[in-house]
């Protein structure tokens, strides 16, 4: 789970942890650029924007890794999920049709 958004720095999302929240759910994840890891991210789950730990003098200047980070979630969310049924592509994305 990787996206290249950035002057073809690569970045990618591990250890990502759901949980519920009085407004729906959240996350937690861990942040890497080109395979170091460079900040914890958190979601509190009650629509606001994301938290950011950087680590070793990071910064993501102005560029707004919200979107960024979004996109790597739901992308290991979804392949999480394939794993566990059968997706088939539908109009507006994938939906899993049934479990094995």
């Amino acid at each position: 789970m990787s996206i290249e958004p950035i002057n073809n720095m690569k970045y990618s999302v591990k250890s990502v942890k759901f949980f519920h929240s009085p407004d729906g759910g959240g996350f937690n994840c861990t942040l890497f650029k080109d395979g170091k890891k460079v900040a914890y991210v958190h979601d509190q789950g009650r629509g606001g924007c994301l938290h950011y730990d950087c680590l070793n003098g990071w910064d993501f200047g102005t560029y707004d890794f919200d979107l960024v980070v979004y996109d790597l979630v739901e992308e290991y969310r979804m392949k999480k999920e394939a794993k566990k049924g059968i997706m088939v592509k539908v109009p507006y994305g994938y939906q899993i049709i049934s479990y094995q």
